[in-house]
């Protein structure tokens, strides 16, 4: 009965420590956990972190790509003498670049019309200083009674203050001068309607029975001349023609009888027509005294 009794104390101590070994165990074990779980927590912050970082800059890189874009240049070939390395090119959205071997220049100059005429270049001595000038020509507008060329010359002699001197020929520099030396008056004549061009003194008749009293009515002495502008040029030389209409009081557009034809001088300083001439259109050609 003692020896049983023993037994049972024996058992139950044994119990006990077993279960002591494990509570401890346990413990130890929920230690740890607790302990590893800020750890977790730390690396899926910094995992958090470097995808913010990641994608702010796939933000940055994305919004930096619009003004990259705008800010790339986007030149086209509108003309060109390759033999003497000249070439026009157009820039995106305007203006137009001009390279001539090694230098070249940016102009605000127009070249988009709706007929996308393409430009001209001849190059020359123009101003007879026994260096090649450049003569560019291009369509600076087109429409319904409207035909405008502008004319650009460049110089390339060495010593220039810029890479490419220029100079534009200003409508309000021709036109002052058409105005000036082109004179028009229209009288009867033998029960007829006729026309007289005054060109430096140089009289020219068209007849104006095509343009009868009750349908025109009177006609002004002020001619129409400026939409219809063009301008050639050759190694020779340059070349411009201005259309010249007639005005009436009961018609919406000029009437067009012919042009101002004449020679384009260049002195390096600026433009002069010289030579001017009336050429009327056939079916309104008169009589020339």
């Amino acid at each position: 009965m003692a020896v049983a009794a023993k037994w049972k104390v024996s058992k139950m101590l044994s119990v006990l420590l077993v279960s002591s070994a494990l509570a401890a165990a346990c413990a130890n074990t929920d230690s740890d956990h607790a302990g590893a779980q800020p750890q977790a927590s730390t690396k899926n912050e910094v995992t958090a972190n470097a995808r913010n970082e990641a994608a702010n800059a796939a933000e940055v890189v994305l919004a930096d790509k619009p003004r990259e874009a705008e800010e790339k240049e986007t030149l086209s070939l509108l003309a060109s003498i390759p033999d003497k390395q000249i070439y026009l090119y157009a820039k995106e959205p305007e203006g137009v670049r001009l390279k001539a071997g090694e230098r070249e220049a940016d102009y605000d100059w127009l070249y988009a019309t709706p007929r996308a005429i393409p430009p001209v270049l001849q190059t020359g001595d123009y101003d007879g200083d026994g260096h090649e000038e450049l003569a560019m020509i291009l369509n600076v507008g087109s429409g319904t009674g409207v035909s405008l060329y502008e004319l650009h010359m460049a110089e390339f002699e060495e010593g220039v203050d810029s890479p490419l001197a220029t100079k534009t020929y200003e409508s309000a520099d021709y036109l002052s001068g058409l105005n000036q030396e082109v004179k028009f008056s229209a009288h009867e004549r033998e029960g007829k309607r006729v026309g007289e061009i005054s060109v430096n003194g140089t009289i020219s008749e068209i007849t104006m029975e095509s343009f009868k009293n009750a349908e025109f009515g009177n006609v002004n002495e002020r001619l129409a001349i400026g939409s219809i502008v063009n301008f050639e040029a050759s190694a020779d030389g340059l070349h411009a023609s201005f259309g010249v209409g007639l005005l009436f009081e009961k018609a919406v557009t000029p009437q067009y009888v012919g042009s101002i034809e004449a020679d384009v001088a260049y002195k390096g300083d600026g433009f002069q027509l010289t030579n001017l001439r009336f050429e009327a259109i056939a079916e309104y050609k008169g009589r020339a005294e």
